[in-house]
């Protein structure tokens, strides 16, 4: 989620498919650049990294945030539950 609101760089390794798809001929590494403000749901492009053929294709990564701690992220609202106690813990204590 933080990535999606700062944007970011991040690397990841791929598979390279081999003759049959069941089969992986090795690993490549990627560096993916997240654009600020991307949406969980949207995607990423990375232009020729696709399956090897006459014409490499396009490699189309969908985005998808990890559990914060925190926050939760519903479409364009980030929302976050506060427990509060509307009474005073101590003797003496003000409310602001």
């Amino acid at each position: 989620m933080e990535d999606s609101y700062h944007g970011a760089e991040r690397s990841l390794n791929v598979q390279i498919p081999g003759s049959h798809p069941s089969v992986a001929t090795g690993t490549k590494k990627l560096k993916v650049k997240i654009p600020k403000g991307i949406k969980e749901g949207q995607k990423i492009r990375l232009g020729g990294q696709g399956g090897a053929g006459q014409i490499r294709g396009d490699l189309l990564l969908e985005v998808k945030f990890n559990r914060h701690k925190h926050f939760t992220v519903d479409g364009k609202n980030i929302s976050l539950i506060l427990p509060i106690t509307p009474w005073l813990t101590n003797a003496g204590d003000s409310v602001i």
